[in-house]
């Protein structure tokens, strides 16, 4: 095994000692930055009286000789920030483990599931949006697109789901907390996905996550040309039916997106290669090999 529990789990309330330990205690080396937006989402489940016992977790390294923490970084910095103790009072169950090494430390890091209080991601990416005003008028349901279009953006290869190299021993899945916080590092992008695509009735064929990923990373690269394509694409409306963008409006009309990792990277790829050919003046048919590499965006 490369990691072992040691002893059983224990049920506690948490108190000032406690919550600093784990609070201040070094983190497993795959553990995220500590995320203030995170930290006023959960300040808001805390005044609501939300949270369910959390699960604090440590693990001691015989490589090293040393404890890590590898689960309550956010929760354990929230409650040591409080006035303790609390009515109700808060409860923890304390977890320790013993890892052989520091990769066993990671891998163990990796099981641990930050969907905070068994709250699914759409639950979380709707408090984490709801802390942010100028999201206020946009609805969960292209929230949650927005969410997933901007990781599968950030890294295409993994569609945003992991961070880390394949070959890299501490890769690790990303949790829904980690994913929602691209909705405060790029809201102004969000407004402007959500703006172009938002109308149901005009931009649902857009409504896809590798699509919407595809619009992200051409804007990066000239907003206005981005603009103009996309709302092309959007309303096939471009000057002839062998126009990229009217080909790419009538792919997404007539092609239904399979839930396979596969079929993502297809429609990404097909978009990216439309949005060249459209950038180059070029009319072009767009075709797709499974082992062909995703198009650099011109």
């Amino acid at each position: 095994m490369v990691w072992t529990l040691n002893g059983v789990p224990e049920a506690t309330y948490v108190t000032s000692e406690l919550a600093n330990n784990f609070a201040n205690m070094e983190a497993a080396h795959t553990d995220r930055p500590l995320s203030d937006r995170r930290l006023e989402v959960y300040q808001r489940y805390l005044e609501s009286g939300e949270f369910r016992p959390v699960v604090w977790a440590k693990a001691f390294c015989k490589e090293t000789k040393k404890f890590y923490r590898v689960n309550g970084k956010h929760t354990s910095t929230l409650f040591s920030q409080l006035d303790l103790p609390r009515i109700p009072p808060l409860l923890a169950i304390v977890e320790e483990y013993v890892c052989d090494t520091l990769a066993d430390v990671a891998r163990l890091y990796n099981t641990y599931d930050s969907t905070v209080q068994g709250r699914s991601s759409g639950d979380i990416n709707k408090a984490v949006s709801a802390c942010i005003p100028s999201l206020d008028e946009v609805d969960g349901k292209f929230i949650n697109l927005a969410v997933a279009a901007l990781a599968f953006a950030e890294d295409p290869t993994t569609q945003g789901r992991f961070v880390g190299s394949s070959e890299d021993s501490t890769r690790h899945a990303l949790t829904a907390p980690e994913r929602a916080e691209v909705l405060n590092e790029h809201t102004d992008e969000v407004l402007w996905l959500y703006k172009l695509t938002g109308n149901k009735l005009k931009g649902s064929l857009l409504h896809r996550v590798p699509v919407a990923a595809a619009i992200v990373t051409t804007k990066r690269v000239d907003e206005n040309a981005a603009l103009e394509f996309w709302t092309a694409v959007r309303d096939r409306s471009g000057p002839s039916p062998d126009c990229q963008d009217r080909v790419l409006g009538e792919f997404l009309m007539t092609s239904k997106l399979k839930s396979d990792g596969n079929h993502s990277r297809e429609f990404y790829c097909r978009c990216l290669s439309h949005w060249n050919y459209w950038r180059k003046g070029e009319k072009k048919v767009v075709r797709y090999l499974m082992d062909s590499p995703i198009p650099q965006v011109v």
